[in-house]
Formats: structure tokens, C-alpha cells, sequence
């Protein structure tokens, strides 16, 4: 009896410390965790009301992100509504005084991608080249480190290293350099509040850092999937 015991605990510590081999699972965990492995971007409309607080202003934002590169934006800024539509095809701004704007066609794609909540906590290997590093512990907590490289030409974020918590599999921060002003600086995003709605998990607070300092935070309210859409919300704003 007591082998079969020292066998169990021996068994239940190995799976317990080594809980990753390399970087899919961990990201494979927690895309199943989160409910985003159930995202489709092809075929899911998705619901979004974030709360944008940058340079002392509040922005809140309703984002309907559909199939075929559409999305509509609603953002409310000094009191006034913007609206930004994308129909995947052609895309306008509208701006109370300055009528309806054409977006030019080289800004729809990132445009669309800007303002999808969901693809901004991902990082799957159609999109960055993905590497598993050695665990490290900050403040009592384990994290799983996976460094990110972007495939996409280009992009901004270039590569990133992502910090997962070892017990929830959850994202906790994410740390980049970003050039500011023909310097490297670093960069910090944190992830906090988790809650579920919808059937997934996501954090309620993404803050961004720059150099130590606050640049943005961003609140996420809701997101809902399956929502439901029609070819007016994606017309020409009159």
C-alpha cells in the first residue's frame, strides 16, 4: 500500500510541475480555458462593449465583428458618436460635422483587425512563430513563458514574450520593446479582473504600460457571440 501511495504522489507531482512541453500546449490550454477555440472567425459574429481611458479620456466602444472582414464601430469621444463601418469590401467614418468619410482601402484590413477584441488575446501559430522558455516565478506565482514572433510583415508588436499562470493557464502579462521616438522601450501589457460571460474567459481590465508609465487602459465589459446581424449594419452610414 504504501509503494502504491509514494507511486500516486510521485505521478501526481510530475504532472503537477510539468504541465507544459512546448509552447501549442500552453497556448492549446489556454485557447480551450477561455472558450476562444469556439471562435470562428469565418463563420461567428462577435459582440464586444469595451471602455477605452487614454491621454485623460473616456472612450467607450460597441465593436460587432462579423465573417467576411466586416465591423462596425460605435464610439462615443467628447461627447460626440463616431461610427466606423467596414463591409469588407469598402469602408466609412462617420463624424458629426465632418460628414461621412471613405476609409482608404490600404486601412481596411488594419482597421479590422485593430478594434478585434478576441485576435488581440490570442497568439496562435498561423499568426507568430512560437517558443517555449524556461518557467520563472514573480511574487509567489509560477508562469509558463512563451516568446511570440509575428509572421505578419510589418507588424508593430514584432515579438513579445507572454506569461501565463501556471495554475489557471490564464495570460497574466505580456512584455515587448516598442520603438518611441527611434528608441527601444519596453513595453508591458497586463491582463486582470478574469470573469466568464458567454462561455468564455477574458480579463475585464487590459493595461498598457510604456516605459514604466500608464498609457491606456482598456475595460471590457461584454462579449457576446452569435450575434445577431443584418446587411443594414454594414451599409454606407447616411
Amino acid at each position: 500500500m504504501k509503494k502504491i501511495l509514494c507511486l500516486a504522489a510521485a505521478l501526481w507531482f510530475c504532472g503537477a510541475t510539468v504541465q507544459a512541453q512546448d509552447a501549442q500546449s500552453v497556448m492549446n490550454r489556454y485557447e480551450e480555458r477561455s472558450g476562444f477555440n469556439r471562435v470562428d472567425p469565418e463563420k461567428t459574429v462577435v459582440m464586444s462593449r469595451i471602455n477605452v481611458e487614454a491621454m485623460g479620456m473616456q472612450i467607450p466602444c460597441t465593436i460587432i465583428k462579423a465573417p467576411q472582414g466586416r465591423v462596425r464601430i460605435e464610439m462615443t469621444a467628447n461627447g460626440q458618436t463616431i461610427l466606423i463601418i467596414v463591409n469588407g469590401q469598402q469602408g466609412w467614418m462617420s463624424v458629426p460635422g465632418m460628414g461621412v468619410q471613405t476609409i482608404p482601402q490600404e486601412q481596411l484590413s488594419q482597421m479590422v483587425d485593430q478594434y478585434d477584441v478576441i485576435s488581440g488575446l490570442r497568439w496562435d501559430s498561423e499568426d507568430y512563430d512560437l517558443e517555449l522558455l524556461d518557467p520563472v516565478q514573480q511574487g509567489g506565482i509560477e508562469y509558463q513563458v512563451v516568446q511570440a514572433v509575428s509572421k505578419i510583415e510589418g507588424d508593430p508588436t514584432g515579438e513579445m514574450t507572454v506569461y501565463f499562470d501556471a495554475l489557471t493557464g490564464m495570460p497574466a502579462f505580456v512584455e515587448a520593446q516598442a520603438d518611441v521616438n527611434g528608441q527601444k522601450t519596453p513595453v508591458k501589457m497586463t491582463f486582470e479582473g478574469y470573469k466568464t460571460s458567454g462561455g468564455m474567459k477574458y480579463p475585464s481590465i487590459i493595461k498598457t504600460l510604456v516605459g514604466g508609465n500608464m498609457a491606456s487602459s482598456v475595460s471590457i465589459d461584454t462579449i457576446g457571440v452569435d450575434y445577431p446581424v443584418n446587411d443594414a449594419m454594414f451599409a454606407r452610414p447616411q
